[in-house]
C-alpha cells in the first residue's frame, strides 16, 4: 500500500481488490453461495410468524443479523488489503456467533438478554463448548494494536511467500446444528480468514 496520497492508496486498494477476485475466485464463490443462503433465513422475519418464536429463536435471527452485517464489512476490508482490520471485525462476529449460540439453547437467559443483561464474552466462551481460545487471542491481536498485529502485514513478497499469512484458520471452529443461521455464519467466518490469512503483498 502507498500511503503518500489518497489518490496512491485508492489505486492500491482498488489494485488489490482486483487481484483478491483474481487470486480467491473459489473461496469468493463460496462466500457468496451461502451469503445467498443466510439472506433466505432472513425472509422469515418479515412474516407473522416472528411473532410466535421463543426468545431463543428471536435473539438468534437477531444476532445473527448483525453477524451477516459484521462479515459483509469484512469481506470488503480483506478484498481491499486492510487484512488487519478484517481479522478485528472477524473477531467482533465470533463473538456474536458464540453469544447467538449460547442464547439459542438457553431460554432464560435470552428473555434476559431482552431484558437487558449483558453477557461477557469471556463468560460466552466457557459456555460454548467448541469455543476456540486460541482463535480468539490470535484475533484479539488486532484489536489491542499489539506490536505483532502492527507487524504482520509489512512482510516483502518473498518473505511471505515462504510464510503465506499467519495461521489464524489453525483455530477450528465446529459448526452448530441450531439453526441454518449459525452454520452459514460460521462457514463465511472461515472462508474470510482464509482470505485474510493469505494476504497479497505487492
Amino acid at each position: 500500500m502507498q500511503y503518500r496520497n489518497l489518490s496512491l492508496l485508492g489505486k492500491d486498494e482498488e489494485k488489490t481488490r482486483e487481484k483478491s477476485v483474481e487470486d480467491f475466485d473459489t473461496e469468493l464463490g463460496f462466500i457468496e453461495a451461502n451469503s445467498e443462503l443466510f439472506l433466505e433465513t432472513f425472509k422469515i422475519l418479515s412474516k407473522d410468524c416472528y411473532k410466535r418464536f421463543t426468545y431463543s429463536e428471536d435473539a438468534t435471527y437477531r444476532i445473527s443479523y448483525r453477524i451477516f452485517r459484521i462479515v459483509r464489512c469484512a469481506i470488503s476490508s480483506s478484498l481491499e488489503g486492510y487484512y488487519d482490520v478484517t481479522t478485528a471485525l472477524l473477531r467482533i462476529a465470533y463473538e456474536n456467533h458464540l453469544l447467538m449460540h449460547y442464547l439459542s439453547e438457553n431460554e432464560d437467559e435470552a428473555k434476559l438478554w431482552f431484558e437487558g443483561k449483558r453477557f461477557a464474552p469471556n463468560f460466552v466462551r466457557k459456555k460454548v463448548s467448541y469455543s476456540s481460545d486460541s482463535l480468539y487471542q490470535e484475533m484479539s491481536e488486532c484489536i489491542h494494536s499489539s506490536f505483532k498485529s502492527t507487524s504482520l502485514f509489512y512482510h516483502n513478497r518473498e518473505r511471505q511467500n515462504k510464510s503465506r499469512g499467519w495461521g489464524i484458520r489453525q483455530g477450528k471452529m465446529r459448526t452448530s446444528d441450531t439453526t441454518c443461521s449459525h452454520d452459514v455464519g460460521n462457514d463465511c467466518d472461515l472462508a474470510i480468514i482464509e482470505v485474510s490469512s493469505r494476504a497479497y503483498a505487492e
